[in-house]
């Protein structure tokens, strides 16, 4: 029996090499919906298809509370649309390393910040094309 593929985010999937984060800031291609941003690269020796980081600056959302919240929202979104950016990968053989960066400095709704990852993985996708 096949093994279908389940909507979790498990710790393999999160970046925690400095050097990938590194290099994710310096040589990413950014993109863009508001209230998220973010850089990806292609990355060769990487077994997954995607690996993401998540940051909210301590700038613009200065308690621990709401920024800790803000990251829940977003790897739940991630969470539930990372088929689309998946099986996109999948078909291309593709492999990326994402960061998603929250721009506002206020909270927001879960839908908005939904809404913009769904963007934001197509703005991806459009960009892999080119």
């Amino acid at each position: 029996m096949e093994k279908q593929s389940k909507n979790t985010f498990p710790k393999n999937e999160r970046i925690t090499s400095r050097d990938k984060i590194f290099q994710l800031f310096q040589n990413g291609k950014p993109v863009k919906s508001f209230p998220v941003y973010a850089k990806y690269i292609l990355v060769e020796n990487q077994e997954l298809y995607s690996q993401i980081l998540i940051s909210v600056s301590k700038k613009k959302i200065k308690k621990a509370v709401d920024r800790n919240r803000i990251k829940r929202l977003i790897r739940e979104a991630y969470r539930l649309n990372k088929y689309i950016l998946i099986s996109e990968l999948q078909d291309k053989n593709i492999k990326l390393a994402i960061v998603i960066n929250y721009s506002l400095s206020v909270l927001t709704d879960f839908n908005v910040i939904n809404k913009s990852i769904v963007k934001l993985f197509a703005r991806i996708i459009e960009g892999l094309n080119e």
